[in-house]
């Protein structure tokens, strides 16, 4: 009987997973969502504030839980001001971007703590101006790198219902989107963009090759592979 409780339970929970959905957060969105807060007309610090994580979040293929403070601070734990960096740009030529201190996550259980380096893209929905122009704003206190206004952390909770606002004012499904949809949308337009699979793994920090679950291929591609089966030569 006991046997039995346990296979149920599996299929209930695999079946749970199917019905789940999680659509990708995609740079298209990310435009959309820069229109909506205004960002290229506004100071608003709560507007600079969300679009900076949400750049953050997509560009950097992060786990909301890494960038926000879902706890009591704690600087050994969170992301604070001096986790970002910005080296100077060595020539005009040279490649501009920041590094970001990750000091806690997920598959770190002993926060040995991780590095990631997040470039320019010299574009509208650029994770780096994004970064330069929420910490110019931001007062130089101690806490929580991502802060509103009144000095109240961001949590994952509340940047989860930013985003699915924001979509629902675009014509999206919100229910459709998690957190998670930065991460999905990151590997899956590294995919898209032809990315080696080693490069999609040491950007999202991925230990295995787990990442391709939650990259979303479209159906054109899906229905074109019969025709390339068939066009293929014979050897």
């Amino acid at each position: 009987m006991l046997r039995l409780q346990l296979v149920l339970r599996e299929i209930k929970r695999s079946q749970g997973d199917q019905i789940r959905v999680r659509l990708p957060i995609t740079i298209h969105h990310l435009k959309l969502f820069r229109l909506l807060l205004a960002i290229s007309n506004t100071n608003n610090f709560d507007s600079q504030m969300i679009w900076a994580a949400m750049t953050l979040a997509f560009f950097g293929f992060l786990r909301l839980g890494e960038l926000t403070c879902n706890s009591k601070f704690n600087k050994d734990v969170h992301l604070t001001h001096d986790s970002i960096f910005f080296p100077p740009r060595i020539g005009t030529k040279g490649p501009q971007f920041m590094t970001v201190r990750i000091k806690e996550s997920k598959t770190d259980p002993f926060r040995l703590g991780h590095t990631i380096t997040v470039g320019a893209t010299n574009s509208e929905t650029c994770p780096v101006q994004a970064l330069k122009n929420y910490i110019s704003l931001r007062p130089p206190t101690i806490g929580p790198l991502f802060i509103h206004a009144s000095g109240k952390p961001l949590t994952k909770q509340v940047l989860t219902t930013e985003t699915r606002k924001l979509l629902a004012l675009s014509g999206f499904n919100a229910s459709n989107y998690a957190g998670h949809s930065y991460r999905i949308g990151a590997a899956t337009t590294a995919a898209e963009a032809k990315l080696p699979s080693w490069l999609i793994k040491t950007l999202g920090r991925w230990s295995s090759d787990c990442y391709e679950r939650y990259i979303k291929t479209p159906v054109s591609t899906l229905s074109g592979v019969s025709a390339m089966l068939a066009n293929t030569s014979k050897f």
